[in-house]
């Protein structure tokens, strides 16, 4: 075989050993954005929140993940909490962040903002009592998301 064609094999194989290794990194490699806790300032109680809609980017990859409403979460872990704490979720460099309480009735869903801070990472309770859904939509360099738990506000 001439000298070139053994070089043009080999530039081939070489080519598609890389792109074999690349689709097994990637096929192990998972992105999406970090799991979101919240605690009680001055606690050690915290509960996983569940992760809704996101667009994340990381090791050159993007990936936009749809999910079901907030209020159509079933598996929603709860916190126990008092009018007026704050809430602590966990430090992920978030740039900005907002957060809402849902009130549903019948059916419908309507939502106010509450206090949020994305550089001390905390919420405030509203002055309600009873069980609500709480949402924290939360933005990074990486991407857009949102959490949801429960919250059991009482006085």
């Amino acid at each position: 075989m001439k000298k070139s064609v053994k070089i043009i094999l080999i530039i081939l194989v070489v080519i598609v050993l890389l792109l074999i290794g690349r689709k097994i990194y990637y096929s192990n490699v998972e992105i999406k954005p970090e799991d979101l806790y919240l605690s009680k300032e001055n606690s050690e109680e915290n509960i996983k929140m569940n992760t809704g809609t996101y667009s994340w980017e990381d090791k050159g990859m993007n990936v936009v993940a749809d999910s079901i409403p907030a209020q159509d979460m079933e598996n929603l872990k709860t916190l126990n909490v008092k009018q007026n704490e704050k809430i602590i979720f966990t430090d992920c460099d978030w740039t900005s962040s907002s957060a809402r309480i849902l009130l549903i009735h019948e059916g419908t869903v309507a939502g106010f903002a509450i206090e949020s801070n994305s550089e001390e990472n905390y919420i405030i309770v509203p002055n309600m009592e009873g069980e609500y859904i709480v949402q924290i939509d939360l933005k990074s360099d990486k991407g857009d998301v949102w959490y949801a738990a429960k919250l059991n506000i009482s006085k």
